[in-house]
Order: C-alpha cells, then structure tokens, then sequence
C-alpha cells in the first residue's frame, strides 16, 4: 500500500470512529457491529439492538438491511453512510426504524418503504417512528417511500436535524401531545399527501420549525375542535429562517372556525422571518428583510420576510446542496456588478454589502468541497 493510500484509509478510520465517539450516545458503553455479509458481531441490526445494553452504540456498515428495527431501550443506532446504509422495511403495517426509549440517537441511514394499511392510520409507524420517546437525536438520515417520513406521537424535546425527507406521503408529522421537538435543517421535497411536508398536529405544542428546505410541499398547522375533548389543544411553536420554495405552501386549518384557541405561531425568531419564493416585497434599506410583511392568511404574518433563502450551506449559491465549482462560476458571472447592473445576482452577495467582489469569492472558497451531511460520503 503507498503512503498516500495508508494515510487516506487512516484518515477515514479516525473519521469514522470520531463520528462513533461524538454521538450523543456515546457513553460508556460497548459498541456492537453490524455487517450484513462481512465480518461482524451480528447479520441483523434487530439482533445486535436486542444485545445492546443501555448506553450501548450499534455500528452499521454499508449494505441493505431487509428488517424492522425496534428499539426500547437507551442506545444509539449509527449507519456507516446514510446513502448506502439502508433500512428497507419488507410488508406493511411497520415501521423502518421504531424508538420507543429516550435519549436514543439514530444517525446515518436512508430508511424506505415502510407503507401502512390504510395508509391514513392516523399515528401509527412510519420510516422513523417515535412513540413516547423524549431527548432523541434523529438525523443525517434520507427518509424516502415511506407512508410517514419521520413521524413524532408523544414525543417531546427530540432533535430532528440535516436528514432529507422525500417522496413520502407525510414527510415529518408531530401527532398529539408532542411537544418542544426541534425540527432543523431538514430537505422536505415531494410529500405528497394533504399533510404534506411538516405537520404540526392537534395538541402538538412548542414546536420549533427553522432552517428547513421546503419544495413542493405543505407545512400544515392545525386548530382542533372543541367537541374533540378538552385534553386537545391547537398547535403552537416557532416556524422562522426556513425556505418556502417552489410549490411550498401553508395550511393552517381552523376546523371551520371551531378551534379554541387558534394555533399560535410566531413566524420569526431573532428578527429574521422566513424566505417565500413568491414573495414580491422590495427591501430599499438594504437590510436583507421585506419592507412589507408577508400575508399567510388573516390570522397569521411574517413581518421580517427574508429576501433571499436563508444560506445554511455558506457557498451554496446555486442551492444544490454542495459547494463547487458552479457556485464559483455564477459569481464569476456577476463579479463587480451592483444592484444597477444588468448582470447582478442578489444570490451571489453573500456578505451583503451591495457589492460582487473579491469577499464573495472567499465566501465560496471557504467552503468549497462541503455538502449537505446526508450527501456527505
């Protein structure tokens, strides 16, 4: 082996264990491995979660695990690569990944197919599942195919971060009694039922909906009916610095006007609101936010629209989730331009000073090769 191939396949092992030994599970505990046709302490996750003692971690290398996976009990659950670290739920009426203990943290998986019968079972399953399950970690996983994405039911104070939730019926719902859950830095695209992308249900409370990519779906926002019960409440929560994209829209439902009280939404955190791609303010003090508040319905306002999609990828000017030449390119495009030339790109000022130059280059160059981490390989 050359020295530079030794050095690469050391760097790549103390990657991979530095991503074991930073998980929020790692405590001290034994870590167990999981390969499905290479050598490891287990074949299946399932057997390898059910060895787990509390504040175990579970290793899963590369492959396509056909299983339901459960666990009850405090361990994390980390994939080698969410890209090729798969959980692919055989039948229906099941979850990919059910978590039914707190502090689990699952990490690093694409999670598909895991289809219910009917499919409006209404908080049941899905390809992530939590069911009274309180302070987990879910994140960098793709969750695709799935009836429910990532659905929360009686789960509170969970992180639910940098995943990519796609072509599934409802990408990430929180049911009832739900609440204080952080929904982070999601890609939601192409959730295809009513509920849409991100539903915050009845009785779902302080819920906080920021930095999340949202096209072609709905962030849906619902009241309840008094003849429902007086243990059920309206949705409340914070949905600020996300980008409302192509086809993404809000729903907030009333149930005809019956809801006591209205769901209570506070549409910006900091001062800053959210991006809406249809949004047609002008901003002339140059201070990134809409001089007129966006209208979501007659109840509910943005007053700090943003005026170009919020950037948690620094570089990432085209938005295509990685930081590459063609973001140079583009600012190349506009380089030296302000806002009264033909050639400026508002994207490409990704310090906001007015100006394309020199500062924006290194924008981009200081971040040049990262990706999303669900990209990440």
């Amino acid at each position: 082996m050359s020295k530079k191939s030794a050095f690469a396949a050391l760097l790549l092992f103390f990657l991979v264990l530095a991503g074991v030994l930073s998980m929020k599970s790692a405590r001290a505990g034994r870590i167990w491995t999981v390969d499905d046709n290479g050598s490891a302490d287990f074949h299946t996750i399932q057997e390898a979660v059910d060895a787990a003692s509390e504040g175990d971690a579970v290793f899963v290398h590369s492959g396509t695990y056909l299983e339901h996976v459960s666990i009850t009990k405090t361990i994390s659950l980390i994939g080698e690569n969410p890209l090729d670290t798969m959980v692919d739920t055989p039948g229906t009426s099941i979850s990919g990944i059910s978590i039914e203990a707190d502090n689990v943290a699952v990490k690093n998986f694409t999670v598909c197919n895991s289809r219910l019968t009917p499919h409006w079972s209404f908080y049941k399953g899905g390809g992530i599942y939590l069911y009274s399950a309180h302070g987990c970690d879910v994140e960098n996983c793709v969750v695709v195919g799935n009836t429910y994405g990532i659905n929360l039911v009686d789960s509170s104070y969970n992180n639910i971060s940098s995943n990519l939730v796609t072509d599934n019926g409802i990408g990430i719902p929180v049911w009832e009694h739900s609440s204080n859950n952080l929904i982070r830095e999601n890609w939601v695209l192409n959730n295809n039922y009513e509920w849409g992308g991100v539903a915050l249900g009845p009785s779902s409370k302080n819920n906080t909906v920021v930095e999340n990519y949202l096209w072609n779906n709905t962030l849906r926002i619902d009241g309840y009916d008094p003849a429902m019960g007086d243990v059920f409440y309206s949705a409340s929560g914070v949905v600020a610095c996300n980008n409302f994209m192509e086809n993404a829209t809000v729903l907030i439902d009333y149930y005809f006007g019956n809801w006591h009280p209205q769901p209570d939404i506070v549409w910006s955190m900091e001062g800053q609101g959210n991006f809406w791609i249809g949004y047609s303010g002008v901003d002339a003090d140059g201070d990134g936010l809409g001089d007129t508040p966006h209208v979501i319905d007659e109840n509910n306002t943005d007053n700090y629209p943003l005026m170009k999609p919020y950037e948690w990828l620094q570089g990432d000017v085209n938005y295509d989730t990685v930081v590459n030449i063609l973001d140079l390119f583009t600012i190349a495009k506009a380089f030296g331009s302000d806002v009264d030339y033909a050639n400026w790109n508002p994207k490409c000022d990704l310090n906001n000073d007015k100006t394309i130059n020199i500062l924006d280059i290194a924008s981009v160059a200081s971040s040049f090769g990262k990706k999303m981490t669900w990209l990440s390989s």
